[in-house]
This record gives structure tokens, sequence and C-alpha cells, in this order.
């Protein structure tokens, strides 16, 4: 079988899709020598596979991961760089508070891909769209000015988690959807 370069991810709602964008077109604006991430390309993932041949073996250990997992909302927080603003390498957008519904979700992920030889990530979960890669420190003190300048942005509700194929290409990299599991829904209130 052939080895496809996967990962996993929670896709960006239309609604908020735009707000990010409207975020990353104010930042366009400060001549960072950055390479922005297409539109279509903004995700929050949560666990990177690179390649592997493994992927019916993944969706079975990630149908299991999200079998029991609750429909949640996240809230768009504040601007990050990371690692840091002195070595700003990505550009991207936080959550305004810790989620522990998203932080349970990505430990289940994966602990059940952990039998099929993903090791689970060394550096801490640290949930973010990214916007754009930073290519070097040009205008650095004009990002570290527009850091605070976005709060709370937006809340939205998760309904599901994708599997993706990222193919990696001259233009940049496209994602192909390949499965997609829909988290339970809330629970029920009475009318």
């Amino acid at each position: 079988m052939e080895a496809l370069r996967l990962f996993v991810a929670i896709a960006v709602p239309p609604e908020v899709l735009e707000i990010l964008i409207d975020i990353q077109n104010r930042f366009k604006n400060l001549g960072l020598d950055a390479k922005w991430v297409k539109p279509e390309n903004i995700h929050l993932t949560l666990k990177f596979l690179g390649n592997t041949s493994k992927a019916s073996q993944i969706n079975q250990g990630l149908a299991k991961a999200i079998s029991n997992e609750l429909e949640f909302t996240l809230s768009l927080g504040g601007i990050k760089v990371f690692p840091d603003i002195k070595r700003p390498r990505v550009l991207g957008v936080g959550l305004h508070s810790p989620c522990e519904p998203l932080v349970r979700l990505h430990k289940e992920v994966e602990g059940n891909l952990v039998p099929l030889g993903f090791s689970p990530e060394s550096r801490p979960f640290s949930p973010h769209w990214t916007l754009a890669r930073i290519k070097s420190g040009k205008n650095k003190k004009l990002l570290a000015q527009q850091l605070n300048s976005i709060g709370h942005i937006a809340s939205f509700k998760i309904k599901s988690v994708r599997l993706y194929q990222s193919r990696l290409t001259p233009e940049g990299a496209t994602y192909t959807v390949l499965e997609e599991f829909v988290l339970k829904g809330g629970p029920l209130t009475a009318n």
C-alpha cells in the first residue's frame, strides 16, 4: 500500500474562516517576510502523522477515539507566535481560554494511535490556527506591537474531527479530507 502524508485536525467553520482571513489580511499589511497559509488550508492540528501506509488502521483508531466524545465549543482568542516573539517562526490564532474537551480529545486521539506506532508528541499541546510561517525577523517590532490588538474573537461548535492527506507541491500544500468523524451531539433538552 502507498504511503500517504497524513494528519488529524479540526476544520474551521466557514463563518469563523472569514474572521481568520480578516485577521490574516491585517497582518499581511505589516510587510512580514512570511509564507501565508491559503484560507482553505487553515485548520487546528490534533496530531501530525507523517508518511504512513496505515490509513485504514488510523481510521479505526480515530473512530474509537471519537466514539464517546461530545461536540463542544471553542473560543478563538489572541494572536500567538511560536516559539516566541524573539524568534517568531509561526503566526497563529490561539484559544481565548483553555478548553478541557479539546485537551481530552487530543489525548484520546494520541492514545488510540500509540498502538499503531505513533508516539505521543513530546511538546505540550498548544492548539492554534496557523496563519503564516515567518521566514525572517523583518518588521518584528511591528508584529510585536500588533500581538495584543486582538482579544476574544468568536465562539463556535466543534462537531467533527477529520483525517487529512497532505500533498506537497511547488505551489504549496494541498489537503484532502480522507475521513470525517462526527462527535456526539450535545444533550437533548426538553422543549
